[in-house]
């Protein structure tokens, strides 16, 4: 709610969990999310969203809400490991295995390390979004999205038990641009 409220074009959410192990205090707390995914939606806000990272064939919440763009890795090769979790709720495929990224070594200083994850992936995605709505900040977010999955590059998964691809397919953020 305070993101929309502030503002916000896209709101990235590297987090989630199963719908199906809460009980009744964590149905009511998924509620509240929804509203305020549902919220921001109706403000004209992007939300992003990790697939998940525990190798299901559906993905985890709230990148299953149908108001948020799900979001699985890919590895350089194309390939989605099998710890990414996947299912037709997946809108893109973005860059989530062996990234490097920093790594506090101490309180003062920093190195780096690689890093592996849906909730990497998300954030590239809602950074691809951005660099798109940047370009024109008065166009709307649908076309934005639009461009960026008119771009997608379609990949097959690893599983063929899921069959096609995998939502749009795995983002191309420079191609998206001649899409707008």
């Amino acid at each position: 709610y305070y993101a929309a409220d502030m503002g916000a074009d896209i709101i990235n959410l590297s987090w989630g969990f199963d719908l199906d192990s809460l009980d009744a205090t964590g149905q009511a707390e998924v509620a509240i999310i929804r509203d305020a995914i549902n919220h921001a939606v109706s403000q004209g806000v992007i939300v992003v969203a990790s697939a998940g990272n525990d190798g299901a064939d559906q993905v985890a919440f709230p990148a299953r809400h149908g108001n948020a763009l799900a979001i699985t890795a890919a590895d350089d090769g194309e390939r989605v490991p099998d710890w990414a979790s996947v299912g037709t709720e997946v809108s893109f495929v973005a860059p989530g295995v062996e990234l490097i990224g920093a790594f506090p070594t101490d309180l003062n200083s920093y190195g780096t390390a690689r890093w592996s994850g849906t909730s990497f992936s998300a954030p590239l995605t809602a950074g691809a979004l951005a660099a798109l709505y940047a370009t024109d900040p008065w166009d709307i977010a649908t076309h934005i999205v639009d461009a960026l999955e008119s771009s997608a590059l379609d990949i097959t998964p690893m599983n063929p038990g899921l069959g096609g691809k995998l939502g749009s397919g795995r983002i191309r953020p420079a191609m998206a641009f001649d899409e707008l």
